[in-house]
C-alpha cells in the first residue's frame, strides 16, 4: 500500500490555514500549539516520504526551504510587516509543502498545467499572500488617513491627479 504523503500534507496545510484564519480573526493570534507541531509534522512526513521514494535530497531541500522561509519571515517580523504567528505559520507551510503540490495535472494545447515556478513553492505562498492582501491594506491606509488626518488626503491622491493631467486628458482631447 502506497501512502500519498503529499496529499496528506496538503490537506493538513489547508485545514491548518482555515483554523489559523479563524483563530486570528476571533482572538487576534495564531496559537503556538498549532504552528510548532505543524513544523515538526511536516518535517517528519516529508522525511518519511523521502525514504519511501528513495530521494534523500527531498528532505534536505525541505529543511533548507523551511529554514529560508523562517529567516525571511523573521526579517518581515523584525521590520514590523508580520506578526510572530505569521512567521510560524509560513514556516509550518514550508515544512508541510516544500514543493508544489501537484494534485491535479492537465494539458491545454500540449502545454502541461499547472505551471510551476522555478523558486520553491513556499515563496509562491508568501508572494500570493502579500499580493492578495495589498488592496485591503491600501483601503485601510486611505480610511485611517481620511479619519485621522483628512488634510493629507490631497497629498495621498496627488499622484493620481498628476497622472490624470499628464496621461488621461491629452488622450481624451485626441479622441473628441
Amino acid at each position: 500500500m502506497f501512502i500519498q504523503i503529499p496529499l496528506i500534507t496538503t490537506i493538513i496545510a489547508i485545514v491548518a490555514c482555515l483554523y489559523a484564519s479563524y483563530s486570528d480573526l476571533k482572538r487576534g493570534i495564531i496559537p503556538n500549539k498549532l504552528t510548532f507541531p505543524l513544523i515538526g509534522l511536516g518535517i517528519i512526513l516529508n522525511g518519511i516520504y523521502a525514504l519511501m521514494i528513495g530521494e534523500i535530497w527531498y528532505i534536505i531541500i525541505c529543511l533548507v526551504v523551511t529554514g529560508v522561509i523562517f529567516v525571511l519571515g523573521y526579517i518581515f517580523w523584525k521590520f514590523g510587516a508580520w506578526a510572530g504567528g505569521d512567521v510560524k505559520l509560513f514556516t509550518a507551510l514550508a515544512a508541510l509543502l516544500p514543493f508544489y503540490p501537484a494534485l491535479v495535472s492537465y494539458k491545454i494545447l500540449g502545454i502541461q498545467f499547472p505551471l510551476e515556478a522555478t523558486y520553491p513553492f513556499p515563496l509562491t505562498l508568501i508572494i500570493n499572500s502579500i499580493l492578495s492582501i495589498l488592496p485591503f491594506i491600501l483601503i485601510y491606509v486611505f480610511y485611517v488617513v481620511a479619519k485621522t488626518k483628512p488634510y493629507l488626503m490631497g497629498e495621498l491622491l496627488s499622484p493620481v491627479k498628476e497622472y490624470k493631467k499628464t496621461w488621461f486628458l491629452p488622450w481624451l482631447s485626441l479622441h473628441q
